[in-house]
């Protein structure tokens, strides 16, 4: 039982952090022009923790991924 109260501190202490990073990529698509509905299934199948919010940005400018990679290689 010590064990299980042990690894219930860890995940409450994980899952609070996760869920800030969650409303805020939730905010920041809202803001975007984003539905409810592109946050939620992304948050779902992309996995990618704080990469999401690059994503917004991402997705915000229309860029494709080739305009990624010569914006990267020409800094």
């Amino acid at each position: 039982m010590e064990e299980f109260r042990f690894a219930l501190k860890r995940y409450f202490l994980i899952s609070l952090a996760y869920f800030f990073i969650g409303v805020t990529f939730g905010l920041l698509m809202k803001e975007a022009g984003y539905e409810t509905i592109w946050a939620f299934l992304s948050a779902v199948f992309i996995y990618g923790g704080t990469i999401q919010l690059l994503l917004v940005g991402i997705l915000k400018n229309h860029n494709t991924y080739l305009d990624n990679r010569i914006n990267f290689l020409t800094c």
